[in-house]
């Protein structure tokens, strides 16, 4: 081999060595890239997975809230009727204080002239 020969294998060597290295770090560089894939897919999942056993959970909830509105529906509807009849007794209770504050009234001034009234009354009678 003549020394050309020799400079030109030194150079193709040294150009597969670089090549090669290259190669090597491109190789781990896909492995770190696979390694975060492998771990953002393994927390993807453990996050899927505590949505969906908090789903379940709320679903639970939500039936025991549905069955409680059910079982108050009849309740709903007794304070609704109550309250109707509580504004009947209002518009009642109303009606007998205005009454009874002018028969308060009247037996009152009747009280205060007793006497005048029972003069009267003796008057009428005696006729």
């Amino acid at each position: 081999m003549t020394i050309e020969q020799d400079r030109i294998q030194s150079l193709i060597l040294d150009r597969l060595t670089q090549i090669d290295s290259r190669m090597n770090r491109m190789e781990e560089r896909m492995d770190d890239e696979k390694d975060a894939a492998s771990e953002s897919r393994r927390r993807i999942y453990d996050r899927l997975e505590q949505q969906g056993s908090t789903l379940i959970t709320v679903s639970h909830r939500m039936e025991g809230l549905e069955k409680a509105v059910a079982a108050d529906s009849v309740t709903l509807s007794d304070f609704r009727e109550t309250r109707a009849k509580a504004a009947a007794a209002g518009w009642v209770g109303g009606w007998l204080w205005r009454t009874g504050k002018y028969v308060l009234g009247a037996a009152a001034a009747l009280y205060a002239m007793r006497q005048d009234v029972a003069a009267w009354w003796h008057w009428f009678i005696g006729r």
